[in-house]
């Protein structure tokens, strides 16, 4: 009888050790119901995961405090700092299409044009010079993009004083008194948050400065190209590579519609708008040959160099003693070709005229627009 008394005490025993057993934390499971040998980078996302979901809600005991709506200000302007930083990646992504676009449009007028030459075709042809004023615009467009894209640059690179003045916020906000720990909680995942803000804020800035040094360097080469079309176009066969750069800057003779006509009137060339303006360069037709076309090369090229996109502006100016303007009107026609010729778009100059008492001769005066 004693042995049958003992039997039930052991089975229960052995009952109470299996439910311990079954709960033992060296289980495949834990009691908060995630694997035990979960990796910890899995498990911080997780956890953080599950924290974000209850970021900004207070329940049971945990109320708001007085510093809780400093900290939902702060919340707002970190969100509205990272969505500026969306929208510039997204500007960014656009201008790099419009760009492309631009390019692909530009490469294929000019491999056209190229392969017109390549077998043969009359000088000057027509239809060579009209593909090759839109390749020009195209380019044109490319360096007007360049400057969206500075701009964009600059917007950006602003974005950082914004960051540090977020951070500093914050900062100051953890020593203000009276707050929860709910408070703090939530003041450490918007420090964390901004962090994140500021390198997609670095990153963005590093791809915008090395999207314009690209563009910058294919504007470059392009305009020394497309000079040299023009010079097979003018000879109607491909440009001779044995001829330098700058020769070909020089020869070039671009088709273009004559812009003044021998007898124009005076309202086909509208009154100069200087506005104390200070030139860029003055060509004075002291004599009847005059080789300007170098050192206007070299004014065009170094202004190019610091505003790709800017345009210029020819005045004809004529002494205020001399009879009539057409010499200036002539003279300012000349110039005018010539910077077509070095493969400057004729969307980007413009031409007006004046008289000047300070003149002693006929004069053409080159201004930046």
């Amino acid at each position: 009888m004693v042995h049958f008394k003992r039997f039930p005490l052991f089975a229960a025993a052995m009952l109470i050790a299996g439910c311990t057993t079954e709960s033992n934390p060296s289980d495949d499971r834990m009691a908060g119901g995630y694997p035990a040998a979960m990796p910890a980078k899995q498990e911080k996302t997780v956890r953080k995961n599950a924290e974000s979901a209850e970021r900004f809600s207070y329940s049971g005991d945990q109320k708001p405090s007085a510093v809780s709506e400093t900290v939902i200000k702060v919340e707002n302007s970190v969100s509205e700092l990272k969505q500026t930083v969306a929208q510039s990646r997204e500007a960014f992504r656009t201008l790099k299409d419009q760009t492309a676009e631009r390019a692909s449009r530009y490469y294929e007028l000019v491999s056209r044009v190229n392969a017109r030459l390549q077998i043969g075709t009359t000088p000057g042809n027509p239809d060579l010079t009209e593909m090759w004023k839109q390749a020009s615009a195209a380019q044109t467009e490319m360096g007007d993009k360049i400057q969206e894209m500075k701009i964009l640059s600059s917007d950006v690179n602003k974005l950082s004083s914004q960051i540090t003045a977020l951070n500093t916020n914050i900062d100051k906000t953890f020593s203000v008194p009276g707050a929860s720990e709910s408070d703090h909680e939530r003041l450490k995942m918007l420090q964390d948050e901004t962090a994140l803000i500021a390198i997609s804020q670095k990153r963005l800035t590093r791809e915008i400065v090395d999207q314009i040094a690209r563009q910058q360097q294919a504007f470059k080469n392009e305009s020394t190209q497309i000079s040299s079309l023009a010079v097979g176009i003018r000879n109607g066969k491909p440009y001779n590579p044995e001829m330098t750069a700058a020769d070909t800057m020089f020869a070039a003779q671009a088709p273009a519609t004559p812009m003044i006509m021998e007898d124009a009137e005076d309202e086909v060339v509208p009154e100069a708008q200087i506005n104390g303006r200070r030139p860029l360069m003055v060509i004075r037709f002291e004599r009847e040959k005059l080789a300007y076309e170098r050192p206007l090369y070299q004014a065009i090229k170094a202004a190019l160099a610091k505003r790709p996109s800017t345009g210029f502006e020819l005045v004809a100016v004529t002494p205020a003693k001399a009879k009539d303007e057409n010499k200036a009107l002539k003279r300012v026609q000349a110039v005018h070709d010539s910077l077509i010729s070095m493969g400057l778009p004729e969307s980007r100059i413009s031409v007006s005229k004046m008289r000047a008492a300070s003149a002693k001769t006929v004069e053409v005066r080159l201004f930046l627009k």
